[in-house]
């Protein structure tokens, strides 16, 4: 994940520990990490996913992560066969 990505999921999980009012020092606590830590991760510093899942769930929301996929066409499609040689 890019550092762009972590940071708008730490300023997101920032905005919902201000918005309930809970220190950072508590939600640190409370989900057992250093308060260090959380700063780190409402800062984007860290995306360690199990260590922001928790400390999501702590703040009563949640991190979900999807794969997108979009199947191409095998290289070979569109392609001619190729000449047998005699």
């Amino acid at each position: 994940m890019n550092a762009a990505r972590t940071y708008v999921l730490g300023q997101r999980l920032r905005q919902i520990r201000q918005e309930q009012g809970v220190p950072l020092g508590q939600a640190a606590a409370t989900a057992g990490i250093s308060r260090l830590w959380a700063a780190q991760i409402e800062g984007g510093e860290i995306l360690d996913l199990e260590t922001m899942e928790l400390y999501a769930q702590v703040l009563g929301a949640r991190v979900t992560v999807t794969v997108e996929y979009e199947p191409r066409a095998p290289r070979s499609a569109g392609l001619s066969a190729m000449p047998t040689q005699r």
